[in-house]
């Protein structure tokens, strides 16, 4: 017989340190022989490096488990039921509101619907949003110091088009009072 997970007192710091164990765990398996794009790196690392980065400025509970858990959604085989049930549905709606809704299609028209929808989302969505794209662009970066512009033969969009989509999200964010917008644009800057 499988025990159902207690739930958590979020006034009691080893029951905050329990959920974030178990965020990790979930999203270890989740994600498990995943790798990222560039580099021999295990993707978890992305997830954590996030969640860590965003905890910085917002040392919120359930955005740091929905930063941990950002990506299960959208590149495993996980439901946000899943997250939901696990979770409780502040880290789902998070997690959702960053997660790319249908995969099948074409690069351009996804994230012209990531953007449309970040649009009338709630803050805490954006911050979360705005803290993957920081970690994705410092990535991203430090491949193309060593690499160069062949980098983006690893993705599904050129150059123009991946440093257009970043603009378009660094200028909301700008909009939206983001804390870390002039890194990003300074991470975006090097590569223009």
């Amino acid at each position: 017989m499988k025990m159902a997970t207690p739930p958590t007192n979020p006034n009691n710091p080893s029951d905050k340190d329990h959920a974030y164990f178990r965020a990790v765990r979930f999203a270890a398996k989740a994600h498990h022989g995943q790798m990222r794009k560039l580099g021999n790196v295990p993707f978890i690392i992305h997830p954590i490096a996030v969640a860590a980065f965003l905890a910085e400025y917002y040392p919120k509970q359930e955005m740091i488990i929905a930063a941990i858990l950002h990506d299960v959604v959208e590149d495993t085989p996980y439901k946000l039921t899943d997250i939901e049930q696990r979770f409780g549905s502040e880290v789902a709606l998070l997690v959702d509101g960053v997660t790319e809704q249908n995969r099948s299609l074409p690069w351009k028209e996804r994230k012209a619907a990531y953007f449309s929808r970040l649009q009338n989302a709630p803050i805490d969505v954006i911050r979360l949003s705005a803290a993957d794209k920081y970690h994705n662009l410092v990535a991203l970066g430090d491949f193309w110091k060593r690499e160069g512009d062949a980098i983006f033969d690893h993705f599904n969009a050129d150059k123009h088009q991946t440093v257009t989509k970043y603009q378009e999200l660094i200028d909301f964010y700008k909009v939206k009072q983001i804390p870390w917008v002039d890194e990003l644009q300074a991470l975006l800057d090097r590569m223009k």
